[in-house]
């Protein structure tokens, strides 16, 4: 694994700490991955997170994580790699993280 596929792997982990901590904290998922730094309106009670900052949303190719939730039960992250396309084989190979694990 290189270097940029383990920091995608890191601000996976980062991102999975700090949903939890949001979902604890607002009763759900945040719908934007933005709401993780920021003060959204759906969550008074929120914080901003501890893990990570405004740069964690992009990946390490500069292009932003694609996030998706239901709000309740599940949320996906998603990396498209070196050529910011869907697909892709090597540098251009897409990560993924389903939460919760």
């Amino acid at each position: 694994m290189n270097s940029l596929a383990r920091e995608v792997k890191h601000d996976f982990k980062v991102f999975e700490l700090s949903i939890k901590d949001y979902k604890e904290q607002c009763g759900q998922y945040p719908t934007q991955l933005e709401f993780l730094y920021e003060m959204p309106e759906a969550c008074k009670e929120w914080e901003k997170s501890v893990y990570g900052d405004q740069t964690t949303l992009r990946d390490p190719w500069g292009n932003p994580y694609i996030y998706s939730t239901d709000g309740r039960t599940n949320y996906k992250i998603t990396s498209l790699g070196a050529d910011g396309k869907a697909g892709g084989e090597d540098f251009d190979k897409d990560f993924e993280f389903q939460g919760p694990p």
